[in-house]
């Protein structure tokens, strides 16, 4: 990824964000001790990401000729907003303790509550993460609304957020039986819950903004599409093989949710039936031990299903670098996108 040109839109966004949320904290904090806490917290949170999301939104609006200003800001700082509302309701779903390197929000109310002797702080914390994540959802829209963009970019935002819900819903009830989903299952779940939203939905927002014709919108959804599910088999991998250190949360909750990934179904197909028993066995026990959660990953990685699984992402990684030379767009722009595609498919968090 090319690191000056993303470095630089997240410090803007970054910017813009904590000046917008200082301005909730000035309207809300007569309310109650959280309108002034809520904000902070909720900035302390979204500032540990990477920020690709809104950096898409500028190079979307670049792609389609445009100058950036405040109200590409805005739609790159709602983006921002809305993934991490998702993320804190997210981890109290999968009951995940650390996030971006730090205690998940819902967790850092339970261990407040825990340290001041409150009863069920386990309650507590997951009830004050809701309505954190609910927090953070509306001041995105609320930003969004007050953009002086296109309606149909407003209107794109709501539909995908819905999307992502009953995307989410169905990532939860996968989790629920032992019968695996099909490929075509899995590939569509992580288009509607990670490759529409994280990808095509600022690229083409950003376009739409900069008044983009309908073809390059298109083919910027398109192309987010793949980049998206690229990037969600690489997010599978490091879940399972990555560093703790460099992810910021535990490695193998991905095995202890019997989470249906990609890499998962592919392993399960190549493993004889000893160790597809074996395997089945450890995932979603919620009490694996770490030598258990070790002996899935040999089991997987001796399988094949992890070299296959990079094999399918450097495919798609050449499907969207034809799909970028043909787009009608500035070749620097252009050139950022390369970038992020090499970005996603090296990544180590």
């Amino acid at each position: 990824m090319n690191a000056g040109y993303f470095g630089s839109r997240s410090e803007e966004i970054k910017a813009f964000l904590r000046s917008h949320l200082e301005a909730c904290v000035e309207e809300f904090s007569f309310l109650n001790r959280w309108g002034k806490d809520l904000p902070a917290r909720i900035g302390a949170f979204a500032r540990g990401g990477k920020f690709i999301r809104g950096g898409l939104v500028f190079l979307g609006h670049e792609l389609a000729g445009g100058r950036p200003g405040e109200t590409t800001l805005k739609i790159a700082a709602a983006i921002e907003l809305l993934h991490s509302a998702f993320l804190i309701h997210d981890d109290i779903m999968d009951q995940d303790r650390m996030r971006r390197g730090m205690p998940s929000v819902f967790w850092q109310f339970r261990e407040e509550a825990h340290a001041k002797g409150i009863e069920e702080s386990e309650h507590y914390g997951t009830s004050m993460g809701i309505c954190a994540g609910d927090c953070a959802l509306f001041i995105a829209l609320r930003l969004i609304s007050s953009a002086d963009i296109p309606d149909g970019v407003k209107d794109l935002v709501c539909r995908e957020s819905y999307a992502i819900g009953l995307a989410q819903m169905a990532d939860i009830d996968y989790g629920t039986f032992s019968r695996i989903p099909s490929e075509r299952e899995i590939l569509d779940l992580y288009l509607w819950k990670t490759a529409r939203y994280s990808f095509s939905l600022p690229l083409s927002a950003g376009a739409m903004a900069g008044t983009a014709n309908e073809e390059l919108v298109s083919a910027l959804w398109r192309l987010g599409e793949s980049m998206g599910i690229m990037f969600q088999m690489r997010d599978d991998e490091l879940g399972i093989f990555g560093s703790e250190n460099a992810i910021g949360k535990p490695v193998g909750s991905d095995i202890r949710l019997a989470k249906k990934t990609l890499l998962i179904a592919i392993t399960l197909k190549r493993l004889d039936p000893v160790s597809r028993s074996e395997l089945t066995g450890i995932l979603g026990r919620r009490d694996a031990t770490a030598d258990e959660i070790l002996r899935a990953r040999r089991l997987i990685e001796t399988s094949g299903a992890r070299s296959e699984l990079i094999s399918r992402m450097n495919a798609l990684a050449a499907e969207t670098g034809t799909m970028i030379d043909a787009l009608v767009a500035p070749e620097d722009s252009k050139e950022h996108l390369r970038s992020l595609v090499d970005f996603i498919r090296t990544r180590d968090r």
